[in-house]
């Protein structure tokens, strides 16, 4: 049985859905509309779920105006296992993804390469990111240690500008061609534009 099956026997898939959004970034707030959007529930199912989760204290909710945000709740006595299972079930390229969200629109490439990408991770094995875009290791130090703690892995990163990487790319010589060249697993963006 794969893992995602696993968890779809564990949990319904509207709860699946909003766990794994808010569990990927539990720092980030979220409200109703957002989660319909992200998750592509209906209102009435949502608003369900995310009453039996928070009333379970696995999400927090704080209201803002007429709004009612949601987060997942660090003091739940199961928030460690809670979102290892749900980063494990959904794959490390998603939750990577949602770390790295709120710098979505200055990263316009990331992707996992390496020994995660060809299959070959032992358990002791780090993650190597690539990330194209206009941040800085200082911009990705937070989400990274976050991912770290979560993942109990080091992660390796590689920051290049778009201009240099698809330039090292196109040159078909060196690190950035053969990294781009080998096995991935695309986070943001598309590996083949230039």
């Amino acid at each position: 049985m794969s893992s995602r099956g696993l968890l779809s026997v564990l949990l319904p898939r509207a709860r699946r859905a909003i766990l794994a959004e808010l569990l990927r970034s539990p720092e980030e707030r979220l409200h109703l509309r957002e989660l319909e959007r992200r998750t592509g529930l209906n209102a009435k199912g949502l608003m369900r779920e995310l009453h039996s989760l928070t009333d379970a204290g696995i999400l927090h909710a704080r209201r803002s105006g007429n709004r009612v945000y949601y987060r997942a709740n660090k003091r739940c006595p199961i928030y460690p296992e809670l979102r290892m299972l749900i980063m494990k079930t959904t794959g490390l390229a998603e939750f990577l993804r949602g770390l790295l969200a709120p710098l979505a629109e200055r990263v316009e490439l990331a992707y996992v390469y390496g020994s995660h990408a060809t299959g070959e991770a032992r358990p002791d094995s780090d993650i190597d990111l690539m990330i194209v875009g206009t941040v800085t290791l200082a911009d990705i130090a937070t989400p990274l240690a976050e991912a770290e703690r979560t993942l109990e892995r080091e992660i390796n990163p590689t920051v290049y500008t778009p201009e240099e990487y698809w330039r090292k790319v196109k040159e078909e010589d060196g690190f950035a061609a053969r990294v781009h060249d080998g096995a991935r697993v695309t986070v943001i963006g598309e590996t083949d534009a230039a």
